[in-house]
């Protein structure tokens, strides 16, 4: 039984389910970069997640989660895409993107 009393057993109704897709991203040589020109190390990741990052992950109706440092956890019910930002913009291409 459950906590209200109807007995606990399948039925055949339907669940809503979603599909969220789940981006981790970090800077690569950020405590270098931090140690060479904190000021000009900030800007400059502040200047790319608002020229490059902020609106792919708009466009794709997702939302930053978190920012922790050089860090970032954002999600996005929309189709997974491996890089979001062409890596091009940012430094060497990965091997996922075109």
């Amino acid at each position: 039984m459950t906590a209200d009393g109807a007995s606990a057993h399948w039925t055949s109704e339907r669940v809503a389910r979603r599909l969220t897709a789940i981006l981790a991203a970090d800077v690569a040589g950020y405590s270098r970069l931090m140690g060479a020109d904190e000021e000009g190390t900030l800007a400059q990741l502040k200047a790319h997640r608002r020229a490059l990052v902020d609106p792919k992950i708009t466009e794709h109706r997702g939302r930053i989660v978190k920012t922790p440092g050089d860090g970032m956890l954002s999600s996005s019910p929309t189709w997974w895409t491996p890089c979001p930002v062409p890596s091009r913009q940012l430094g060497p291409p990965c091997r996922q993107c075109p």
